[in-house]
């Protein structure tokens, strides 16, 4: 009787191995079908590892079992088999954890300085650089006003430091190490640095895309009055992996997607694949720009591991997916086909209309958006101030056309 409730009490289990491992093999196929970001444990090679040690398990448990003539014998194989359910579970355990360190790692490895990209377009000497094709009317010579901004912006503002800075621009760039030197006249903070140095009074103007509420709801909270002058456009564009047969969504598909109601390509692309929707962290250009783009819609919570910190990062992470026809972003047209090219994404229309630079001029493209000089009021110097007439004229728009953005006072920006 004692060696039939062993039996029983092994068959029990490897029934429990045996239903984790089908468990397995379903899910691994299913998310491999649908292009799912899951733990590797839920892979179907996992699965039939299962089955076949579950079923080894099974076999050679009850021979042994069946063979045991003694309590001393079967205590031994009992714990033998206990020994290797134990490992098995401590196995998956250890694999899903694993797992997820990685993401982590993946997560935080995009906050990193991009220096190589800073250092091509270093001003006042790099090639990349605008150039007006004379000498410009305004100049400065001291008392320089100091300058920062988007990432995404930096050939702007590098380029007109160049033009109304000189070799004095030199001194501070490139800039070295996520934060750039102390106090630089060119600074490459990207948008959250440079928005908190322009509020801490360490910069004088920021070149960004509109501040989100969470921004200007800062600035308000420190007593500072943000000016706003907007000097050129851009568009705001969405990005999916080449192998995705959609070229295009409409406004309502992409809110839908990123408000978590739309999960899968099916309606979309006719392909059973789940979206992997990839986001930008809070106070990021393109963060404040998709949350402007969601208006009154609720942007859903990602998973840690579907927010990319670096610009460029979310680009990668959208070529790079394995289930590459699952991803989407979204970044700013001429940092996607430009200043960070990759040939595995492709820009998709919006409603129909392509963010090409004539659809921004003519207002078609309804992205399409300003960029800014952020100064605070009651701070601007004499220079400062001089500095954002300049902004406003015919000599800064060149400079901003041939930096490839549009100007503004085109058809569509006012």
């Amino acid at each position: 009787m004692q060696l039939n409730s062993r039996v029983i009490f092994g068959a029990l289990l490897a029934l429990v191995f045996a239903a984790a491992s089908v468990w397995l093999l379903l899910m691994g196929l299913l998310f491999v079908a649908l292009g799912s970001p899951r733990p590797e444990w839920a892979a179907p090679a996992w699965g039939f590892v299962w089955f076949e040690i579950s079923r080894f398990v099974w076999c050679k448990g009850r021979a042994l079992f069946g063979a045991a003539r003694t309590a001393k014998k079967r205590g031994m194989f009992r714990k033998i088999w206990l020994g290797c359910g134990a490992v098995l579970l401590a196995l998956t355990v250890f694999v899903h954890w694993q797992n997820a360190r990685w993401q982590e790692q993946q997560y935080f490895s995009e906050d990193r300085f991009d220096e190589e990209f800073y250092q091509k377009y270093a001003p006042p000497s790099s090639p990349l650089l605008a150039r007006l094709p004379q000498a410009p009317s305004l100049t400065f010579t001291q008392d320089f006003p100091r300058m920062d901004g988007a990432k995404a912006l930096y050939p702007v503002y590098a380029a007109i430091a160049s033009a109304l800075y000189g070799k004095a621009a030199e001194a501070d760039a490139p800039c070295s190490g996520f934060l750039p030197r102390e106090q630089p006249i060119v600074g490459c903070r990207n948008t959250p640095g440079a928005f908190a140095a322009l509020l801490a009074g360490d910069i004088d103007i920021a070149f960004l895309a509109r501040p989100s509420a969470a921004q200007m709801a800062e600035a308000e909270k420190q007593g500072v009055k943000l000016r706003l002058t907007p000097i050129g456009r851009e568009a705001f564009v969405f990005f999916v992996h080449r192998s995705n047969p959609v070229d295009g969504l409409s406004s309502q598909n992409l809110r839908d997607i990123y408000a978590g109601r739309l999960r899968t390509w099916r309606t979309l692309s006719g392909k059973w694949r789940l979206v992997r929707a990839f986001q930008r962290p809070e106070g990021s250009g393109s963060q404040s720009a998709m949350q402007h783009f969601m208006g009154d819609e609720k942007l859903m919570q990602p998973q840690k591991y579907n927010v990319v910190s670096g610009m460029g990062g979310i680009v990668e992470r959208v070529a790079e997916y394995s289930h590459g026809s699952g991803a989407i972003g979204y970044s700013f047209r001429y940092f996607v086909e430009t200043l960070h090219p990759d040939e595995r994404v492709k820009i998709i229309a919006v409603d129909g209309v392509p963010p090409t630079r004539e659809n921004i001029r003519s207002g078609r493209y309804a992205l399409a958006s300003a960029f800014y000089a952020v100064t605070v009021e009651g701070r601007e110097s004499e220079h400062t101030q001089q500095l954002l007439h300049w902004l406003q004229g015919d000599e800064a728009a060149e400079i901003i056309e041939r930096s490839g953005y549009v100007r503004w006072g085109e058809a569509g920006g006012g």
